[in-house]
């Protein structure tokens, strides 16, 4: 038949097209095939003996923000805060970095890689330890497009102005000895 071809010694059969995340398997009953001589094959058949399961769909979307803590324009937010990504799937550090930035200027505050580990990555949320930031600050936060992916490599676009994730820190306690 059309879906089977044999070239040399090799078998070539094209089932068409195959149901997503499914195990198969192949029965050739004897006889099936002959060599230049006549003599038949021997039955190959039973499961186990050539299986195989189709692969699932492909995830091909990007991960999504569905929140954000401290929340977009908080104030008082203290100096040595945790800061969370929470999205729609689990994701993992990508490529890049995560930047605490000062509303009046754009001027970097903190940058902080990915890799480095004081961001965590767990299930569907991304944490972020920064050093003790400013007191009194207006400050926002962006991420390098590909910072974050989820377990498919999709990259999440990242924040890339002040609009998104802004903050004001409270005022840094008194650390100057009695």
């Amino acid at each position: 038949s059309a879906e089977v071809t044999i070239s040399n010694q090799v078998v070539t059969i094209d089932p068409g097209n195959l149901s997503l995340s499914t195990t198969y398997h192949l029965d050739i009953p004897s006889g099936a095939f002959e060599d230049l001589n006549g003599n038949s094959t021997d039955a190959f058949s039973g499961r186990g003996i050539w299986q195989f399961t189709t692969a699932a769909e492909s995830d091909m979307t990007a991960p999504k923000l569905i929140s954000l803590t401290p929340k977009n324009e908080t104030d008082e937010v203290a100096v040595s805060n945790e800061f969370t990504l929470t999205f729609d799937e689990a994701v993992t550090k990508g490529t890049g970095s995560i930047y605490f930035k000062r509303v009046s200027d754009n001027v970097d505050v903190q940058a902080i890689s990915v890799e480095d580990p004081k961001v965590l990555a767990f299930q569907s949320s991304v944490t972020v330890v920064p050093d003790p930031l400013p007191g009194s600050a207006e400050l926002y936060i962006t991420i390098d497009g590909g910072a974050i992916t989820d377990l498919s490599g999709n990259n999440y676009a990242g924040i890339n102005n002040a609009s998104v994730w802004s903050f004001t820190t409270a005022t840094a306690p008194d650390q100057t000895a009695p």
